[in-house]
């Protein structure tokens, strides 16, 4: 009985010692069968092959009754039923109803549909046709302009939300960067242009994102990835074979199928030893996975999150794990495949 008694004891400080220790806690948890990231209070949550919605604490505020969803943006979110799509606010009411092959999310008022006769319309928060141009390919808004595509194989241009021609099409492809930049490409140059169509930077080699940090990833025609400046000069060589835009000091980039962080003069500060589904550092954090399996037959990925250091803050015995959103990460339990959603703990 005292050996009993002593077993049961150990194994309780053990665990009250493991709780004290552990960074993070389950805000949600695991009982859905897939989840999406919170946006606006709200996040997707599937069960049984319908989807609704639920909020912080894990309670159904629109039931799952949809075939599929996007997040809430600009207080809508777009829902499909019966095989077609339409908007619906945050108490599930339809408000645009269920008549589009696919509904986008909105960007300042104005969201992509694709029509039943398999047209591209920009609509208005009504459902209405907000912009009368025969669109075969088009961007989301930004600072009341977005690229657009009038017909197959057809030259890009940029609008404004009237509808109106900011530069005409003559760009081989475009899109939206942000409210104030664009990015193109003309006759085998890749850049950054503004709204005036002047070129703010140009390139010939690829590049797809925006300058961050005073930093573009770029490629070369070996396929590798380096980094430039705005004056493209380059300051990183060509030496990894993925990179990815700055944040907050560091940079994701891979050598030999692994990835890790560098800093802006490209020196490892975490050594790659991640794999692919590792992301960016935001407030602090990065997502990572590593495989830490002994067979290459069966990699067993170990989940969490790591400081700038490299060090693990947050370690799960995971499926997935989503980045953090509105405070909460959704995560798939490796032993029920059900996916609920932790919390950092003091981030309630």
């Amino acid at each position: 009985m005292k050996k009993t008694l002593f077993s049961l004891l150990l194994l309780l400080n053990v665990a009250l010692i493991f709780a004290q220790n552990q960074t993070w806690e389950w805000a949600i948890r695991p009982q859905f069968d897939n989840l999406g990231d919170f946006s606006e209070g709200l996040a997707l949550a599937e069960q049984n092959g319908k989807c609704g919605f639920i909020d912080k604490k894990g309670k159904w505020v629109i039931r799952p009754q949809f075939q599929s969803a996007t997040m809430f943006r600009e207080g809508l979110a777009s829902a499909q039923q019966n095989d077609k799509w339409g908007c619906i606010d945050k108490k599930g009411k339809w408000i645009i109803q269920p008549i589009f092959q696919f509904a986008f999310y909105f960007d300042e008022g104005l969201a992509v549909a694709i029509s039943e006769k398999d047209e591209l319309l920009i609509i208005d928060k009504k459902g209405q046709q907000a912009i009368n141009l025969p669109v075969y390919g088009a961007s989301h808004f930004s600072g009341n302009w977005a690229a657009v595509q009038l017909e197959k194989d057809g030259k890009y241009g940029f609008i404004d939300k009237k509808g109106e021609w900011l530069l005409k099409p003559q760009f081989d492809m475009a899109n939206v960067l942000d409210d104030n930049t664009g990015f193109v490409v003309k006759e085998g140059k890749y850049g950054i242009i503004d709204k005036n169509g002047k070129w703010i930077f140009e390139s010939d080699t690829e590049f797809f994102s925006n300058f961050s940090e005073n930093m573009l990833p770029i490629t070369n025609t070996d396929d590798k990835y380096g980094y430039v400046n705005q004056a493209n000069e380059m300051v990183i060589p060509f030496e990894f074979d993925y990179a990815y835009s700055f944040s907050e000091g560091l940079a994701l980039a891979s050598k030999e199928g692994k990835y890790g962080f560098i800093n802006n003069k490209g020196k490892w500060v975490i050594e790659p030893q991640f794999e692919i589904f590792s992301d960016d550092f935001e407030n602090g954090l990065a997502k990572v996975a590593q495989d830490i399996s002994t067979s290459e037959d069966s990699p067993d990925l170990k989940w969490g999150f790591i400081d700038k250091t490299g060090k693990w803050v947050v370690e799960l015995e995971a499926s997935f794990v989503a980045e953090f959103s509105e405070g909460l990460a959704s995560v798939q339990d490796k032993k029920t495949e059900k996916w609920g959603f932790i919390r950092l703990k003091n981030k309630k």
